[in-house]
């Protein structure tokens, strides 16, 4: 697990009853962990919306970098 995101221990009934305050008062990523394993990780909104859009930007770059089929390359 990232050492960078804090480890908080919840019992599932809590998560379940305060997920909504817990994720409208997010500030840093934070991890759910099920019996060792991570099964998600909950973001800042404004963070995710960045990263769609740096994902979006990748894409595009490299779409445009792909060659046509058939296309030759040197």
């Amino acid at each position: 697990m990232d050492e960078a995101i804090p480890r908080i221990s919840l019992g599932v009934g809590h998560v379940k009853e305060h997920l909504e305050d817990l994720v409208s008062e997010l500030e840093e990523p934070i991890a759910i962990i099920v019996a060792g394993r991570r099964k998600a990780v909950l973001v800042p909104y404004a963070r995710y919306v960045e990263m769609v859009h740096d994902l979006r930007e990748a894409q595009e770059r490299a779409a445009e970098e792909e060659p046509e089929p058939g296309e030759e390359v040197t």
